[in-house]
């Protein structure tokens, strides 16, 4: 099987919220990447669908993202996990500092100064 993706994948569960146009939902994000994640869910949304999210990272803060649905997986069977796989549109300093802070061989970034 050959492997499509482009950055490396970090494992962690957080909770996660989601919404496309019409409703929001809530699920797990199971893994990470520098460009994007993969959210735990029941009712996962088309591959072209824009997104956005709100990261639970501890009790009362969270990072909001958005992105579109890359792949999205449903199955019908209980023992296969259904869910998406989320790329970001664009990624915060803050998401970064998150990846750094589960996995100490993500490569630190500085924020950019002003007029740079």
């Amino acid at each position: 099987m050959i492997e499509r993706r482009l950055a490396r994948r970090i494992a962690k569960s957080l909770p996660i919220t989601f919404r496309n146009s019409e409703k929001e939902y809530r699920g797990v994000s199971l893994d990470f990447s520098s460009s994007g994640l993969f959210i735990l869910t029941r009712e996962p949304f088309r591959p072209g669908t824009s997104v956005k999210l709100a990261l639970d990272i501890s009790d009362n803060e969270k990072i909001y993202l958005s992105g579109v649905v890359v792949r999205s997986i449903k199955t019908g069977d209980i023992n296969i996990k259904d869910g998406m796989c989320i790329k970001l549109n664009e990624v915060p300093f803050v998401y970064h500092q998150l990846l750094e802070s589960i996995d100490k061989t993500v490569p630190q970034l500085r924020p950019e100064e002003p007029g740079t």
